[in-house]
């Protein structure tokens, strides 16, 4: 069984997908897949687990399923936790949607469960006008519109955000990325509708695709590389400067011995 875990806490949203034999653990220590440093939390306070096509939830004191505490289950889809600040939802891993909208800058986007919104989704977490999409100052801009379940930036809750390529927009369990003017859905199964027109549905959604945030452009530019200096025939020697130390060396050794009334014989210890 394959489900998404949406994990809300104060103002911040993880929506993590858990599949067969694998765990996911909220709690207080490090080695938690979401660590909270929240008052009364454990280590390992709410573990998820998912084995032989079931999820399981193994949960310390102070762990609640409709007014109800809880302590080791099974999990069905539409199940809600909670824990102190922590709501955990347990959501359906659904389809994405095949294609992406272009955005316009003479056109607002409402998004919410109305069928007069641009995007309809069928979800009753999703508001009848949850929010909306519009151009001002050169920049795309998304805004709550007052909606109950509010909507989450790149997992943090917000009212109004400047949207920038790689940005994650969380409605419910939905999952909407902006990237170069073009809206991307994942996790929409068939709850999603698109009511625009044919031109803003611009591509189907490929089966492999790079996320906008690892994407960066670089500006080209031509270097021109200096070719290496040319070697115009060998180097001449001047053999004055290469003898010319030695030479004066052995002239003041000569001259000091002769003052000194030495031997010549000296000369062969000194003379280099």
């Amino acid at each position: 069984m394959v489900a998404t875990l949406s994990v809300y806490i104060k103002d911040q949203c993880y929506q993590l997908i858990i599949e067969d034999n694998s765990r996911i653990t909220i709690g207080s220590s490090q080695r938690d897949t979401i660590t909270l440093r929240e008052k009364g939390l454990q280590e390992g306070h709410l573990a998820f687990s998912s084995k032989n096509s079931a999820i399981y939830l193994s949960a310390k004191a102070g762990t609640y399923r409709n007014g109800s505490e809880v302590r080791d289950l099974s999990v069905t889809i539409g199940d809600v936790f909670s824990c102190g600040d922590i709501s955990v939802y347990v959501c359906p891993k659904q389809q994405d949607y095949e294609r992406s909208v272009s955005l316009s800058a003479d056109r607002e986007i409402f998004i919410g469960r109305s069928k007069d919104c641009s995007l309809c989704f069928s979800n009753k977490r999703v508001s009848s006008r949850h929010a909306k999409i519009t151009y001002e100052s050169g920049k795309y801009k998304i805004i709550d519109l007052d909606s109950k379940n509010h909507i989450f930036v790149n997992g943090k809750r917000t009212t109004s955000h400047d949207l920038q390529d790689g940005d994650v927009v969380s409605i419910a369990y939905y999952s909407i990325i902006y990237d170069n003017g073009q809206l991307t859905f994942l996790n929409t199964g068939n709850d999603l509708k698109i009511n625009l027109d044919g031109t803003s549905i611009i591509r189907k959604y490929p089966l492999f695709r790079r996320s906008p945030r690892l994407s960066r452009t670089y500006e080209r530019k031509l270097i021109e590389i200096q070719p290496p200096p040319r070697a115009y025939g060998k180097p001449e020697i001047n053999w004055f400067t290469v003898f010319l130390p030695p030479a004066v060396m052995i002239g003041i050794s000569v001259i000091s011995i002769l003052l000194t009334e030495g031997s010549l014989m000296n000369l062969l210890f000194i003379v280099p």
